[in-house]
């Protein structure tokens, strides 16, 4: 095309014009490129760590600290069974069972830990739970009931495994004066060791309505302390629902009998339902107990019972507790469960700490910024048993190994005062 001199030069100028602001971003290209690489490199590497850290926070050390699960339906319940007695004595002593593992986050803000979360509703009794009289109550977690023998029949049966329908395996509660509404009021003369246990398992998994969705029934004593976030946390890593599952603290003797100590035992629905099915299986295996024992402890007659009639495939997950007669007595129960408290959150923090920073041994300055963020409002008296543990920790830091949360601490519980 023959273009006037002018126009031509206009546009090999306009041409130069963009070949060299072309040449120009592309070295600008050049340049910017690899830095955004090495950003988005870097973006990345920080991000997986985050995720890393939080998993490992999140599967390695789940917190026996109280979590809030407001939004969720729990993967489980639990029925504590509280064994009292119907005197003065029984009554004071499970209005102290209230006052402390049962109101757990009243007793997180007496600690000066009131900013670690805990849903109210995780522990409720099961009046509450079953007659729904408390909000949300579908999200309760941990049930519990204080198991009583009311009969005052002296020809009243010691134990109740034979449903019959003239005789209801509970007392009628308009018949006790002042009854309390988180008590189970067994149809049975009170007892401990002649069938008091099996009546209240052929309750819990034969009367109890199915509906509830309740999958472990728990027998209790008086006199034992347990740590409901400890004890949550536990069962969310060692059982699976469905299974035959009789958990607590495993105890041997010379006579074979392999049992869970009487102070904290549980067994799955489908275990309880077996064992109690006939009253036949009691009376065999108390019998064959009496004859070693010259009496029945309840606690190595519901093992033989799980033994003999429980089928094979029994899970017998191990669950730690305080278990001790001394705390009978009120101001050794509460100071028992102030220390036990400090233990269990002291424990949880040093459980966290090493497995956010994955080594078996803490340096004074991780332990003192991990403090800071972790327990800014702790007592001194969880500090204190930090400190502790931390000296248990240094001597044998070189033998331990993931999984840390099973990690474990020595504590002189004989020194309450």
């Amino acid at each position: 095309m023959n273009l006037p001199r002018d126009i031509r030069a206009l546009t090999v100028s306009h041409r130069h014009f963009l070949g060299s602001h072309n040449m120009h971003q592309r070295k600008r290209w050049l340049v910017s490129l690899p830095l955004a690489v090495i950003m988005m490199f870097w973006y990345c590497l920080v991000y997986w760590r985050l995720v890393e850290r939080e998993t490992i926070f999140k599967q390695s050390a789940m917190s026996l600290l109280p979590v809030d699960k407001a939004s969720e339906r729990p993967p489980f319940r639990m029925l504590l069974g509280i064994f009292s007695v119907d005197t003065a004595e029984g009554k004071q002593h499970r209005d102290v069972i209230r006052r402390t593992y049962l109101s757990l986050p009243q007793f997180l803000q007496r600690q000066n830990i009131a900013t670690i979360p805990f849903h109210h509703a995780r522990i409720c009794s099961l009046d509450d739970y079953w007659h729904e009289k408390i909000p949300d109550h579908e999200r309760c977690e941990l049930l519990y009931t204080f198991v009583l023998g009311a009969a005052k029949d002296p020809t009243a049966p010691m134990r109740y495994l034979v449903l019959q329908p003239d005789r209801p395996i509970t007392v009628n509660i308009s018949s006790i004066p002042d009854h309390e509404p988180d008590v189970t009021y067994l149809n049975i003369q009170e007892n401990m060791n002649d069938g008091k246990t099996p009546t209240w398992f052929k309750y819990a998994s034969h009367v109890l309505p199915e509906s509830l969705q309740i999958d472990f029934f728990a027998k209790v004593d008086s006199d034992c302390i347990v740590h409901p976030p400890k004890l949550l946390r536990d069962l969310e890593e060692r059982i699976s629902v469905g299974n035959k599952t009789y958990g607590g603290y495993p105890m041997d003797n010379d006579n074979d009998h392999h049992y869970m100590s009487g102070g904290f035992y549980f067994l799955s629905r489908r275990l309880a339902k077996l064992i109690t099915a006939v009253d036949s299986n009691w009376l065999n295996v108390a019998s064959e107990v009496d004859a070693v024992y010259k009496y029945k402890p309840e606690d190595v007659v519901t093992g033989q019972m799980v033994k003999f009639y429980g089928g094979d495939n029994v899970e017998r997950p191990l669950f730690t507790y305080v278990h001790d007669s001394s705390l009978k007595e009120e101001q050794n129960f509460l100071d028992c469960w102030d220390r036990y408290c400090d233990y269990v959150i002291a424990q949880d923090f040093l459980i966290k700490a090493i497995s956010k920073h994955k080594t078996k041994c803490l340096s004074t300055a991780i332990l003192a910024e991990e403090k800071r963020v972790l327990l800014s409002n702790a007592s001194t008296a969880v500090l204190t048993q930090i400190d502790e543990m931390t000296r248990q920790l240094i001597k044998k830091c070189e033998s331990l190994s993931p999984p840390w949360y099973n990690l474990y601490f020595k504590i002189d519980w004989d020194d309450r005062t």
